[in-house]
C-alpha cells in the first residue's frame, strides 16, 4: 500500500522483463518521483534514465472523441474496463502490448465496443470514436383482420348423425307396427260382425 522507492523500482524492472513496457515506464517514473521527494537524487536520476530509455519503444493509443459525442449526457469512455477521463481524450497514452478492449456508453444510446491490437513497439494507434446509435424501437406486431364472411345461398344441410339415424329407424318400426295393428284390428271387427249375424 505504501511501497518503498526500491520496491517500486524493482517492480518496474519486472514489468520491463515481461515486455509490459508501459507499466514499466509508469513505475520507473513513480520511483523517480518518490526518490526525488525522499531526497535520494542518485536513485531519482537512475529511475528517470530507465524511464527515458523506454520512451522510444512505447506503444501509444490516442482516442479521439468528436464534439457531437462529447455533448452526449452520461458519456463514458473505457479502456480495459477502466474509465478514461476527458483529460486523456486525444492524448497519446502509453499502453502495454496485446489486446485492449474499448467501450463507449451514453444515456439513451447503444453501447459501442472494439478490440485494439497493440503489437508494434514505438507505434501510435489512433482510434476515432464513431457516433453512438439509437437503441432499436419496439415494433408492434401487425395483426391482419379476418377476411369478410361471404354468403353463397343457404347453409348446407347438416349431415345425419348416428342419433338421427337411430331415431328414424325407431320411428319407421313404430309406423310399421301401427299399420299391422290396424290391419289385424280391421280383420277382427269383420269377423265379429260375421259372428253377430
Amino acid at each position: 500500500l505504501d511501497p518503498a522507492v526500491g520496491t517500486t523500482f524493482y517492480l518496474a524492472e519486472c514489468y520491463e522483463h515481461l515486455g509490459k513496457l508501459a507499466s514499466a515506464w509508469t513505475y520507473y517514473m513513480e520511483a523517480a518521483g518518490a526518490a526525488q521527494v525522499a531526497g535520494q537524487k542518485d536513485r531519482a536520476d537512475f529511475a528517470a534514465k530507465r524511464a527515458e530509455s523506454l520512451k522510444p519503444r512505447l506503444i501509444r493509443l490516442v482516442i479521439t472523441v468528436p464534439e457531437p459525442l462529447r455533448a452526449l449526457p452520461g458519456l463514458e469512455v473505457k479502456r480495459d474496463g477502466l474509465l478514461l477521463g476527458a483529460a486523456l481524450w486525444g492524448t497519446p497514452v502509453p499502453i502495454d502490448p496485446g489486446r485492449h478492449a474499448l467501450a463507449v456508453t451514453a444515456t439513451g444510446k447503444q453501447r459501442w465496443q472494439q478490440v485494439v491490437d497493440a503489437v508494434d513497439e514505438g507505434k501510435t494507434l489512433t482510434i476515432e470514436l464513431p457516433p453512438l446509435a439509437d437503441p432499436p424501437r419496439a415494433v408492434a406486431p401487425v395483426v391482419s383482420a379476418p377476411p369478410p364472411l361471404r354468403h353463397h345461398g343457404p347453409p348446407p344441410a347438416p349431415a345425419l348423425g348416428p342419433q338421427r339415424i337411430v331415431g328414424f329407424a325407431v320411428g319407421g318400426v313404430g309406423l310399421v307396427s301401427l299399420g299391422i295393428g290396424a290391419a289385424f284390428g280391421g280383420i277382427a271387427l269383420s269377423r265379429q260382425a260375421e259372428s253377430n249375424q
